[in-house]
């Protein structure tokens, strides 16, 4: 299931959806601070920009040699 950005930041679940990745690998980035979210919520979870996660995701077809898909 493909997820399609809007405006909205995106929660780690919607991250990992938009970049075609399981939510454990997001996780561990965040971790190992390979990653940094935008903002926290007031209950600590993560929250992406929209424009950190197209640049997530090219990397990551950077890394794989392949076309940025949509």
């Amino acid at each position: 299931m493909a997820y399609k950005l809007t405006d909205a930041l995106l929660t780690t679940g919607q991250l990992s959806l938009f970049c075609g990745v399981t939510l454990r690998t997001v996780q561990r980035w965040q971790s190992s601070k390979r990653i940094k979210p935008a903002s926290r919520t007031l209950g600590g979870h993560a929250r992406y920009t929209p424009e950190q996660a197209k640049l997530i995701r090219k990397r990551l077809c950077e890394q794989a040699n392949l076309a940025e898909f949509d």
